[in-house]
């Protein structure tokens, strides 16, 4: 969801922590840990 809302909807950390009612620094943990999970999943599909 977070990464919906930054990349496809251009919102701002600080605008989604408050429509998820979190802190910015949590937005941007969990930015880190999707993004980590999409470029693994990447180089895992491009390996088969």
């Amino acid at each position: 969801m977070v990464v919906e809302l930054a990349w496809q909807r251009n919102m701002k950390y600080a605008d989604i922590a408050r429509v998820l009612d979190t802190t910015e620094a949590n937005i941007k943990v969990r930015m880190h840990r999707a993004c980590k999970r999409l470029r693994a999943n990447y180089h895992n599909a491009n390996k088969l």
